[in-house]
């Protein structure tokens, strides 16, 4: 499960991460920037164990970097039919 939540951040971010550096641009009920994070918090959850140390660091470090550059990014936002 690890290996494909990583498959799939990859593939998401190669379409989102670059419009989501210029600009924070509206998704439904939320925006890019907090879907790049929470995607990142959940394959770093289910990589702690894994034995996907590289990919697991790589993730962390990912993750930091982008909080620190969008810090006013408030969390994903909850889909109303999960209120």
């Amino acid at each position: 499960m690890a290996m494909m939540l990583f498959v799939r951040l990859f593939a998401s971010q190669a379409w989102l991460l670059e419009r989501a550096l210029r600009e924070d641009v509206s998704w439904g009920i939320s925006t890019y920037r907090p879907r790049l994070l929470w995607h990142l918090e959940a394959t770093i959850a289910a990589s702690e164990d894994a034995g996907l140390d590289g990919l697991h660091a790589t993730a962390v470090r990912w993750r930091d970097d982008l909080a620190r550059r969008w810090p006013d990014t408030a969390p994903l936002a909850l889909y109303p039919a999960f209120r």
